[in-house]
């Protein structure tokens, strides 16, 4: 991953987080004067956006196993050449 990628992966989260605190919001205000219709799809919504939050911490925490894996990997020593003419 590189810097750019990074930058990018922290823009995604803090706006999923700024999506995210927005439905939370919304879904008071909703679950106090909406519609039925209205309280089940704030419901869905917030199951998405949970979703994906989970999504990008999987996502995250599968590459960071990966560089810590390439970081304690041993790697062989090359053995003696053969000295063939």
């Amino acid at each position: 991953m590189n810097i750019l990628q990074i930058g990018f992966a922290m823009n995604r989260a803090s706006d999923l987080d700024a999506v995210a605190d927005a439905c939370i919001a919304a879904h008071a205000v909703i679950t106090e004067h909406g519609t039925p219709q209205m309280k089940m799809l704030s419901r869905v919504l917030l199951h998405i956006v949970g979703k994906e939050i989970a999504r990008n911490l999987s996502s995250a925490q599968h590459e960071g196993d990966l560089a810590r894996h390439e970081r304690i990997t041993p790697v062989a020593a090359p053995g003696p050449r053969s000295s063939r003419p």
